[in-house]
């Protein structure tokens, strides 16, 4: 009866008792047995495969490994197009500021909004070897359809004068001349000899202007006090002579672009 054993002889009464103790713990011996030979028996169920782990044969891995080169060609012309539609999409940005189309706060420059000061003493150099003219400013901007960029430099600036940044004025000095504006090269060295006899003379831009010091008489003092003058420092001047942008520190591809778009949208 359900595995135990019951005593029925009418003469052993006193063994009944014992008998059913000892069937009942054999009993719960065997099924503690039984538990424990099925918690030990092995699994033979098959570990399920994770989610991201694929199964290839080597075939397939060959396959795969030959269309490496291929994979690296197509990844470099996908980062060559990005960079493409990047500066397709920077040209048609700029585009329509110069435009009106879209509102213009360049980051590379400072606005402005004061009256620059005709130096008396400015002297103009036409070409190497020749002689300094006294020349009014003023009327040289007052000449001009968009006005100019009025370069600061000196002789012993190496940020004024680096070949790299030569360049960049040379390249903004021709792209002025197609809207109609100028760059006035500025040097506030002492003296107009200490330019011309530089030995880098001719890589110079022409004409080019000279007066010692002349931006500080030039720029009004409390905007001196406020952002200071180092050295090289560029103004986006009006013909009427009024300064909307300042440019401070080194040209970069950022403030070429900017400052043509300046001139163009102050005038």
């Amino acid at each position: 009866m359900s595995g135990l054993c019951v005593a029925t002889d009418p003469r052993a009464p006193h063994l009944r008792g014992a008998r059913l103790f000892v069937s009942s713990r054999l009993a719960s011996v065997v099924s503690f047995v039984m538990v424990l030979a099925a918690c030990a028996a092995p699994s033979h169920a098959k570990d399920p495969t994770p989610a991201d782990k694929v199964e290839v044969t080597r075939g397939e891995l060959d396959r795969l490994r030959a269309l490496e080169p291929e994979l690296a060609r197509v990844k470099a012309r996908q980062a060559e197009l990005e960079r493409a539609l990047a500066d397709a999409q920077q040209s048609l940005e700029v585009a329509e500021q110069r435009l009106g189309l879209r509102p213009f706060a360049p980051r590379s420059l400072l606005t402005a909004d004061f009256a620059l000061k005709s130096p008396a003493d400015a002297q103009r150099l036409d070409g190497p070897g020749a002689s300094g003219k006294r020349q009014s400013l003023a009327k040289a901007l007052a000449s001009t359809r968009r006005g100019a960029v009025v370069a600061f430099w000196a002789t012993w600036c190496k940020p004024c004068t680096s070949p790299d940044e030569l360049q960049r004025l040379t390249r903004m000095k021709r792209e002025l001349a197609k809207v109609g504006a100028d760059l006035v090269f500025f040097s506030v060295d002492e003296t107009l000899s200490a330019v011309t006899a530089d030995p880098r003379s001719p890589t110079w831009l022409y004409p080019l202007w000279q007066g010692n010091d002349a931006h500080l008489g030039m720029l009004p003092r409390a905007w001196i006090q406020s952002h200071g003058v180092e050295l090289p420092v560029m103004l986006v001047v009006a013909p009427d002579g009024q300064v909307r942008w300042v440019r401070k520190g080194a040209l970069d591809e950022d403030a070429e672009r900017d400052l043509l778009t300046a001139v163009i949208r102050s005038n």
